[in-house]
Order: C-alpha cells, then sequence, then structure tokens
C-alpha cells in the first residue's frame, strides 16, 4: 500500500501548492512494480505512473516532493514490461492411464505451467500428435507399457524447457526438465516409484539428487512415491530429503480408499525456493484414485516473444500548454472514498493529458536480442538476407549448366 498511497500524498501536496512549475527536467516516470496480490487491483494493469515533480519556489516543498518520489520506487524515463515478478504453477497427477482421460485434463488442468503425469500407460504405437494439449508447446514422455508406468510431461508454451537426460542414467524411473528464467535455472524431477519396489530404488534416489542439488540451488520433485509420509515409521524418503537440504510441502494425504489414507505423492523443494502456495487437487474418484498434487513458485520470467513500449520524447513535449491542462482539471476525483479508486483515477487522467502535450511512439522490444542488436543492424541484416539468397541461388544454377 506504501506505493499508492506516497503517490497520492505526492499529488494532493501539488495541489495544495499555489502554482506548478514544469518543465522538460520536470516530469519522470516513476514505476510502479504490477501487484499480485488482490489489494493493488487499481493498479494491476498499470506498470507505470506519470508523476509531475512539480518544482516550486520553497526548497522545503522541493525537498518534500524529492523525498516522497524516492519513496516511490526506481525511477525510469520509459519503463516497460523487462522483468516481472511471477509465480510458476506445477501440477502432478498420478493419471492411472491417461488414455480417454483428455476432456477432463482440458477442462480441468489447463490453467497451470506445467502438468506432470505419472502412470501414464501409453505404448510406443500412441503418436505424440494425438497428445497435444494447446497452450503446451513442449511435451517430453517416457513409456513403460500400455498397462503400468510412464511418464509424460506437459511444459506452457512460455517456457523454454530442456531434458536432462544424464541424470535418468542414475534414475531410471524419473524424467527431469530444466527451465530458465533470466536470473535463476530451476530443475522440476518427476518420479515413479512402483509399490513394492526393490531397496535399491533409494539409493539409485539419493544418488541422482545429490547431483542435481550439486547442480542446481533451485530443485523441485514432484511423483508418486508409494511410501506414506504421514506414517513416521517409513522414513526413507525423508532421511534422503533432509540429505539434501530438501522438504516436502505437502502434508495431506494425497490417495484415500475405505482402509486407507496415505501422503504417496509429495512435492519436494530446496529450501531456498520461495513457495507461494501449494496443496491438492480433488481429481475426480473416476479419473485416478490418487489426489493431483500442485505448487505455485516465485520466478522472474523475461517476456520471450517481442513487445511493444512505448516511448516518449520529451524534447518536443508542450510542457508549457500541459502545465495550463493540469492547472484547468478538475481533480476533486481524488476525494474519493477509496485509495484504490482515486489512485486510477488520477493514473488515466493524468497519462491522457501528458499523451495529449508530449510526443510518443511505440518500438518493438525483443527480449531474446543481443544488447549490441540495434534497430540499424537489423535493418542492414534484412537488406543483406535478399542478397545472399539470390547469390546462392545463382551458384546453384551455375553449377546446374555446368554439369
Amino acid at each position: 500500500m506504501r506505493i499508492k498511497y506516497t503517490i497520492l500524498l505526492i499529488l494532493r501536496y501539488c495541489l495544495l501548492l499555489n502554482h506548478w512549475i514544469l518543465n522538460s527536467n520536470a516530469v519522470c516516470l516513476i514505476t510502479v512494480g504490477v501487484a499480485n496480490n488482490l489489494k493493488f487491483n487499481a493498479l494491476k494493469n498499470q506498470t507505470c505512473m506519470i508523476i509531475s515533480t512539480t518544482l516550486c519556489d520553497n526548497a522545503f516543498n522541493y525537498l518534500i516532493l524529492r523525498r516522497l518520489i524516492l519513496l516511490s520506487g526506481d525511477v525510469e524515463t520509459n519503463p516497460g514490461p523487462v522483468t516481472e515478478t511471477h509465480s510458476f504453477s506445477i501440477l502432478h497427477q498420478n493419471i492411472r492411464s491417461i488414455r480417454n482421460k483428455f476432456e477432463y485434463i482440458k477442462d480441468n488442468f489447463l490453467d497451470y505451467d506445467m502438468l506432470c503425469f505419472t502412470e501414464t500407460h501409453l505404448s510406443a504405437d500412441i503418436n505424440n500428435t494425438t497428445l497435444q494439449l494447446d497452450g503446451f508447446d513442449e511435451l517430453f514422455r517416457k513409456d513403460n507399457s500400455a498397462h503400468s508406468g510412464g511418464f509424460l510431461i506437459y511444459v506452457s508454451s512460455d517456457l523454454r524447457p530442456k531434458r536432462i537426460l544424464e541424470l535418468e542414467t542414475f534414475l531410471p524411473d524419473s524424467i527431469w526438465i530444466e527451465i530458465k528464467d533470466h536470473t535463476q535455472t530451476f530443475i522440476i524431477g518427476t518420479v515413479y516409484r512402483p509399490p513394492h519396489y526393490p531397496v535399491a530404488f533409494w539409493e539409485q534416489f539419493n544418488i541422482c539428487l545429490e547431483k542435481v542439488t550439486d547442480a542446481c540451488n533451485n530443485v523441485i520433485l514432484v511423483g508418486d512415491i508409494n511410501e506414506d509420509q504421514l506414517n513416521l515409521t517409513t522414513h526413507k524418503f525423508r532421511d534422503i530429503l533432509m540429505l539434501n537440504n530438501m522438504i516436502n510441502i505437502i502434508n495431506e494425504p494425497t490417495r484415500v480408499t475405505n482402509s486407507s489414507s496415505t501422503l504417496i505423492d509429495p512435492i519436494a523443494v530446496t529450501s531456498n525456493i520461495l513457495v507461494y502456495d501449494s496443496g491438492l487437487f480433488l481429481t475426480d474418484n473416476a479419473i485416478s484414485d490418487h489426489f493431483g498434487t500442485y505448487t505455485y513458485i516465485k520466478v522472474n520470467f523475461q517476456p520471450i516473444m517481442p513487445f511493444k513500449r512505448r516511448v516518449w520524447n520529451y524534447r518536443r513535449g508542450d510542457f508549457e500548454s500541459l502545465n495550463n491542462a493540469i492547472l484547468t482539471t478538475d481533480w476533486s476525483f481524488l476525494h474519493a472514498d477509496t485509495v484504490d479508486i482515486a489512485a486510477l483515477s488520477f493514473t488515466d487522467t493524468f497519462l491522457n493529458l501528458a499523451k495529449t502535450y508530449i510526443p510518443t511512439t511505440f518500438v518493438t522490444v525483443r527480449p531474446n536480442d543481443k544488447p549490441w542488436y540495434t534497430a540499424d543492424i537489423r535493418r542492414a541484416s534484412r537488406q543483406r538476407q535478399p542478397t545472399k539468397a539470390h547469390r546462392s541461388t545463382n551458384k546453384i544454377s551455375l553449377r546446374l549448366v555446368y554439369v
């Protein structure tokens, strides 16, 4: 709430001044982080806000304004969606044969960023094209047989996953996916341990977990281990997690029958990962006798697709007219019942005034471009490509004639 109150304080304080003195050096954009908390609804769709620094003759007033602006956050002349804090969601479901269950999956699971299915019961004759889901370009699978085991992992189109086959050599009953944001690497493992599996599984599991935690600080583990984490006499999984600095974040039964209630589908994370939320998805019993488990993890994703950003041309701004427009605007709406409404109304009003008197243009930002790959270089590259293609075509034609 501090940002919104500070913004409103700046404006109300400025309106109490006898006059506005505004020039090309006195306008700044104060970046306002897009809040995930629902309390910030009034600012959720606005990533920046133009605030007048509104210099005045009184040095004390200027000092107060300057301090309020500094409290509001980073100052950026052309803010844009370069980096935002997001949550990355993962769902695990022991699906007990995924065939003929895609309608249920489409109706219930597509809001998650990553879907991890165990016991898929798929055979090699089933083509990947029949398994596609909207919004998930990447699909990773490992089949066992048409009647047992198997993994199927879907990753959202917004992410750039990579399968780590090396880790699967240490633990064959697993599949590991690497995902990167622009500051961190996450490794997500999906494990299935059949009931009454040989004890050697736990040794393989520990070796694999040691390898992955040595290579990456952000490890997330989901799956079905068939060891009840609510039973204190079964502790192999807990012991291995403790040795590798990981914790289980699911604490409710994931498989409930008439005679038993067990937690056999845990989600484990390394201790430095910030977990926003975790819990159970109450899957229909006709789909599976296991509940789904999910978690939301904090990440900082950089947009992959190109996006448009508004750029302000301050040098050509008519600040005298902007100043007059500000003076003649009715600001009485700032005394609205809630700060949210006042902040939103102020944002819309001030931005509309600024757009009228400060020229703007839209530029295309391509996050994957190197910093040195400017628009001029891109233009020159495009001019060169047709020429290069023409030369190649001529060479091919000459070879054909010569032969």
